[in-house]
């Protein structure tokens, strides 16, 4: 699915010359039972919040993340905030697709290049799986995202969530969903 999405953006781009070089991020998630599996290019999250604690469950595909840790010459110490710090190693419209990510990112936030992928998580009563976009995440950290969902109707924590994200100067799209596990 995620690789004939990539198709269809490179197409489209192609076809007009207004539409050259456009690309988007994505993240899927997958339902079985109460396993989450997760897949995805780009800076889209898919987020766990389980009672009062919230937990990025997927590897963003930006400089940001991806050089955490490496001591690079004129990259060392780069932030949130950094001009360079959301540009993307991965996305869909690529001429040189890059591999789809299914791993599941580890309770503590680090980057690993050799997690297990397609590993699923085992969801519980009361879980709730938020996909984003990163017009949320860009204007509201992961603490004002988990203190923005109160646990109302999903539509209602969805409404909040994108208001808080334009009150804050929304400059990009703003696309959540937020499925919650009975």
């Amino acid at each position: 699915m995620v690789v004939d999405a990539n198709l269809a953006v490179l197409e489209a781009s192609a076809g007009s010359p207004e539409l050259e070089g456009m690309g988007a991020t994505c993240i899927c998630a997958l339902i079985v039972e109460k396993t989450l599996y997760i897949a995805g290019l780009g800076d889209s999250r898919a987020y766990l919040l389980r009672g009062r604690t919230i937990r990025q469950l997927n590897y963003d595909h930006t400089l940001l993340e991806e050089t955490a840790g490496i001591d690079l010459p004129g990259i060392k110490g780069i932030t949130r905030n950094h001009p360079l710090a959301h540009v993307l190693s991965r996305y869909l419209g690529s001429a040189h697709p890059a591999p789809v990510d299914t791993r599941v990112r580890p309770e503590k936030k680090i980057f690993q290049k050799d997690a297990p992928a397609a590993e699923g998580l085992d969801l519980k009563n009361g879980d709730r799986i938020l996909l984003c976009s990163d017009g949320l995440t860009d204007m509201l950290t992961d603490e004002e995202i988990r203190a923005a969902v109160k646990g109302k109707a999903p539509q209602k924590d969805v409404q909040q969530l994108v208001l808080c994200a334009l009150e804050k100067g929304g400059h990009d799209n703003v696309s959540v969903i937020l499925i919650e596990i009975p």
